[in-house]
Formats: structure tokens, C-alpha cells, sequence
């Protein structure tokens, strides 16, 4: 049986390919993929930033990834690209 994480992660990954165009599924999945590192999160949350640059909630997290993984240029620009937003 799997566990609720991995039962999260399931029902997320189908939520994205019924509609890949909602935002909000992809970012809960990155949340869910912290855990595992930076790398499988990051992935979905440039996937926002590139395809969906008014999904506001990506930026910090993708900020903050980006700082984790010692890449202070991208943190920089993306804490600054949310704060414009949100702006």
C-alpha cells in the first residue's frame, strides 16, 4: 500500500495530465517534492516561471531553491521578478 505521500504525488501527477494548464497542481507537487531535493522541485517550479509567469506563489519558492543550490544569481532575479508582480 503506498504511503499518503506517495498517494499525494499520484493524485497530483494526474491532476497536471488532465489539465496541465492549472498551476496550482504542479506547484503542490514541487511542494511535495522538496523533500526529495531541490532538483525534482525545481523543475516544476521553472516550468511555472517559464510557462505561467503570473502564478505568483512559484517565485519564492523557486527563490529560495535556487539559493539552496548556492545559485544566488537566479535567487536574486527571482525574488525580484515576485516582488515586481506582486507589486
Amino acid at each position: 500500500m503506498l504511503d499518503l505521500k506517495a498517494k499525494r504525488i499520484a493524485l497530483l501527477e494526474q491532476q497536471i495530465e488532465e489539465d496541465p494548464t492549472d498551476p496550482f497542481p504542479r506547484y503542490a507537487l514541487a511542494m511535495e517534492l522538496m523533500e526529495r531535493g531541490a532538483g525534482e522541485a525545481l523543475v516544476h517550479l521553472r516550468y511555472l516561471l517559464e510557462n505561467r509567469p503570473d502564478y505568483l506563489p512559484s517565485y519564492y519558492q523557486a527563490a529560495l531553491l535556487f539559493a539552496e543550490l548556492e545559485d544566488f544569481e537566479n535567487a536574486s532575479k527571482t525574488f525580484q521578478a515576485g516582488i515586481a508582480l506582486a507589486q
